[in-house]
């Protein structure tokens, strides 16, 4: 494993979800982002990981996804993503084996309807 706070984005093309895929071993904590009714991938995603013992938060990182990895050292984290103006949160317990988690978003019209809403 690399060193913590190290990291990785990309999977937009098949090339790339190949690339991501065959250095995922580097990285203990792999996060996907996707849109909740389809399942199609996102990118453009803003990401922060806050440790929960409230040392100094990692990111943020702009421009990631639809696949994300990162190397951190075993605890708990706070993921926060955003992505057009919507933002998503999740508690993660991570140790020296790999933990996935996916993390989604409404479709695009969805989110306009949602944000109108909100207002």
């Amino acid at each position: 494993m690399l060193a913590p706070g190290a990291h990785a984005s990309g999977g937009v093309s098949y090339e790339g979800q190949q690339e991501m895929q065959a250095n995922q071993e580097l990285y203990n904590l792999r996060l996907t982002f996707a849109e909740a009714q389809t399942g199609a991938y996102l990118a453009g995603v803003t990401v922060t990981i806050e440790p929960a013992d409230k040392s100094a938060p990692l990111g943020p990182f702009t421009d990631c996804g639809p696949l994300f990895h990162v190397a951190l050292s075993p605890g708990v984290y706070r993921v926060v993503a955003s992505y057009a103006g919507l933002t998503r949160s999740k508690t993660i317990r991570v140790g020296k084996a790999a933990t996935q988690a996916t993390l989604y978003w409404p479709a695009a019209r969805d989110a306009r309807t949602f944000m109108a809403h909100r207002k």
